[in-house]
């Protein structure tokens, strides 16, 4: 997979991890943008409404036995915003595959990812947003 959000900084406890329920069948890679489905389980992110779980902390093995993941819920992180630049300061969604953009009001509660901290460059993974409840 491509897009990954890298780790900057992790804050709180360690990042705040939560633990979701994920299929076995499924290859989750490490820093992958994740959303939350019935049942508290976690799938990577694939539209732009989707409602955000967190970053996946560890890489998950397709068949490896596992059905669950970590995801951090806190923390800065370096993310690809496609083929838009967020505002510094703006609020930016979920907006398919590990790729995030600024958030409108009719979806900002339910896929925020979190606030927009630089202005990076288009396309590239190198927007610091920082993420976390309350936000």
């Amino acid at each position: 997979m491509v897009n990954e959000a890298i780790i900057v900084e992790l804050l709180g406890n360690k990042g705040n991890p939560v633990r979701y329920n994920c299929a076995d069948a499924t290859l989750i890679p490490k820093g992958s943008i994740m959303q939350i489905t019935a049942g508290r389980t976690a799938l990577i992110s694939d539209g732009n409404t989707n409602a955000f779980a967190g970053i996946a902390a560890h890489e998950k093995v397709a068949l490896d036995g596992s059905t669950t993941i970590s995801c951090y819920t806190c923390g800065i992180f370096l993310m690809n915003d496609g083929d838009e630049e967020p505002a510094r300061g703006s609020r930016v969604r979920i907006n398919g595959v590990n790729v995030i953009k600024s958030a409108s009001a009719p979806n900002l509660l339910k896929s925020c990812v979190g606030i927009e901290l630089n202005n990076g460059t288009s396309g590239v993974t190198d927007h610091a947003v920082l993420i976390g409840s309350g936000l």
